[in-house]
């Protein structure tokens, strides 16, 4: 478990905009982009601050015979690659409103058959050239926001996240 602290530029009394998405499971062919897409254009426009609690990516490959559907997957040898790509190219003009991408099953799964760390290769190439900078956090992490009330001290507000166990 990892804790994370954001500063914000808010003072207490004054609202900070928060949008936690999960299981997004975005290179799935069950993945609404469209829905996806309306509701981040919306956090892009309203302020809001986007937090991904698990799940980005759905990474079921051809070699997983129980799940994987072959006609739905990119017809491609390095599938890892192309599902990072499409969903770099998708988050991009939301980079300087995201601030932390935490880590599901579907992530971990990947880390263990694979070796790859996909979720901290899209932080990075989210990061590349940005003042802003995405946060990659583990399963399971408490979220620091930090304003400042009226005489200038610190307060803090703590949210514990968890990407969920069982089924």
């Amino acid at each position: 478990m990892k804790a994370y602290e954001f500063i914000t530029q808010a003072r207490v009394g004054k609202t900070v905009k928060l949008a936690l998405f999960s299981d997004v499971h975005f290179d799935s062919p069950d993945c609404d982009r469209a829905t996806l897409k309306k509701h981040l254009d919306f956090c892009l426009k309203d302020g809001r601050y986007i937090l991904f609690g698990g799940d980005l990516f759905d990474a079921i490959l051809l070699k997983d015979q129980k799940r994987a559907v072959p006609h739905l997957i990119e017809n491609t040898d390095c599938q890892l690659n192309a599902k990072l790509d499409a969903i770099y190219e998708f988050l991009k003009p939301y980079q300087s409103q995201i601030l932390f991408l935490g880590r599901g099953n579907h992530e971990e799964s990947i880390i263990k058959f694979n070796g790859i760390d996909v979720l901290q290769m899209l932080a990075t190439m989210l990061n590349m050239g940005q003042e802003h900078k995405v946060l990659c956090g583990n399963y399971a992490n408490f979220l620091r926001f930090t304003a400042k009330d009226e005489s200038g001290k610190l307060c803090f507000y703590d949210i514990f996240q968890h990407h969920g166990a069982g089924g």
